[in-house]
């Protein structure tokens, strides 16, 4: 401090008032650079950390919306599974199916020569049952039979037709075809456990 002191002495009186604002300004300069600017970058960075942090929780703000739509989604889609599952038929009853088909064959007027074993294939919330029926008639009639088959009114279930496979035989003289599907009808599954106890 005496060493500032003795050059502000030896500077000549007119001067010392320039020299000295030349001094506060390099103080302040050297205040700037070394004190103001850090503390200006630290809450520049500041600034964007907490930025990033609210983006995070905005975006975790969506996320929970989206889990929580989907888990209600969930909750839905039980319930209208349980409803769907308890209007099923609780038993496979694949006679009283066979009787009602029994009438829609004599209706078109195919023949049915075989009917082949049951298969029961558990879904998640169905038990799938499978017949394999083996029929001979004239294209008109078996396309009656199937359309009399996929009137849920007339049968009382739920029928599908699947891998249906037709073959007209070289040996006959009528327009007769030999054929064969998959039909396919649905049980509950409650049944299923209950026929198990």
């Amino acid at each position: 401090m005496n060493e500032i002191y003795k050059r502000l002495s030896d500077i000549h009186p007119k001067n010392r008032p320039a020299y000295v604002v030349i001094v506060m300004l390099i103080a302040l300069v050297a205040l700037y650079v070394t004190q103001i600017i850090p503390l200006q970058n630290e809450i520049a960075d500041k600034r964007d950390k907490e930025r990033l942090i609210r983006q995070e929780l905005e975006d975790g703000k969506k996320v929970i919306d989206r889990i929580r739509k989907a888990q209600a989604d969930i909750e839905t889609e039980k319930d209208r599974s349980i409803r769907l599952a308890g209007q099923l038929p609780k038993d496979a009853d694949i006679s009283s199916l066979l009787r009602k088909m029994h009438s829609r064959v004599e209706e078109s007027k195919i023949k049915i020569n075989r009917v082949e074993g049951q298969k029961k294939i558990v879904q998640e919330l169905f038990v799938r049952l499978e017949d394999k029926i083996e029929f001979t008639g004239s294209f008109e009639s078996i396309l009656q039979f199937i359309t009399d088959l996929s009137d849920v009114k007339v049968i009382g279930r739920i029928i599908n037709i699947e891998e249906l496979e037709l073959l007209r035989s070289p040996t006959s003289t009528n327009k007769e075809i030999k054929g064969s599907f998959v039909l396919v009808t649905f049980m509950s599954k409650a049944g299923l456990k209950e026929g198990s106890k």
